[in-house]
């Protein structure tokens, strides 16, 4: 795959705390590339440096071999975005005349007709001429993420763009992720600590954790490489975890001898929710 983002011992402080810590790796072209770590691992600090809003304390950043900085304007061609705890619309305009602004801000004409099969693919034709400010957090983020779509960048970054979601919105907005990686080749950066937004979307993903990268790789190498059995044994009075099936076999032998009572005893395959927590607990 195409390398087209390059990041070389990226790092970034604020008033000597440091956010991120000698961080280096590389975004393929084509590809969901998901950061994820728990809230304040440094991802937002992260976004907002590859899209040059920060600027880093040491490090390099590239795009198809050229450093960010030489950029300037064009970086924004390039790229679009939809950011955590931003407003990316206006919330005193309707759906269409934010769509009519931006667009215009692109240069761009764009006709009543695309603006409403726009709307209509992002289920969101009967709020067409209502102003945002009365759209729900799900409809601001998917009328976000049509205006961030219209200089047709191709390199698009999310930063938490399920955070607060309704389960429906949240399936639609991944769904219309997917969609725009596979069917439009589109490079999707995406932020989240969510773990059904890694299952469903993920080709690799980077662990911040602290501010340093604690994995990077496939995701499937991810769960692979962290996956682990164990056996539960709970009693009436406490519960035993076993990672080998024979000690645990031994250990229920002799709690029965001892007269507890069992209540369940079963074996586990680690989730990807346990994975990271352990991950944030340094193990």
């Amino acid at each position: 795959m195409k390398e087209i983002i390059k990041v070389s011992h990226l790092s970034k402080s604020f008033e000597d705390n440091p956010i991120i810590k000698d961080i280096s790796f590389s975004v393929n072209e084509g590809e969901i590339f998901i950061i994820l770590g728990k809230n304040g691992a440094g991802k937002t600090t992260l976004i907002k440096m590859l899209l040059h809003i920060l600027a880093q304390d040491s490090g390099e950043i590239d795009y198809y071999g050229q450093a960010i900085a030489t950029y300037g304007q064009k970086l924004y061609e390039m790229t679009s975005a939809v950011l955590e705890n931003a407003e990316n619309t206006y919330g005193y305009l309707t759906a269409i005349e934010n769509i009519e602004y931006f667009a215009a801000l692109y240069q761009r004409k764009i006709k009543k007709q695309e603006i409403l099969q726009l709307l209509e693919q992002f289920d969101l034709a009967e709020a067409a001429n209502k102003r945002v400010f009365n759209f729900s957090r799900g409809m601001k983020q998917k009328l976000s993420i049509i205006c961030s779509l219209l200089n047709d960048a191709k390199i698009l970054f999310l930063d938490e763009p399920t955070l607060g979601l309704d389960f429906k919105a949240n399936r639609d907005l991944l769904d219309m992720v997917k969609k725009m990686s596979k069917e439009h080749n589109k490079t999707i950066i995406l932020t989240t600590h969510q773990t059904d937004v890694i299952k469903s979307l993920a080709d690799r993903v980077l662990l911040l954790n602290k501010g340093e990268i604690s994995f990077l790789g496939k995701y499937e190498s991810f769960i692979q490489e962290n996956s682990l059995v164990y056996y539960l044994i709970n009693t009436n009075t406490d519960s035993y975890q076993l990672t080998d099936e024979n000690l645990a076999d031994e250990k229920l032998k002799k709690l029965i001898e001892e007269g507890e009572k069992i209540i369940s005893y079963e074996k586990h395959d680690r989730s990807i929710e346990e994975i990271l927590i352990d991950y944030y607990k340094g193990g």
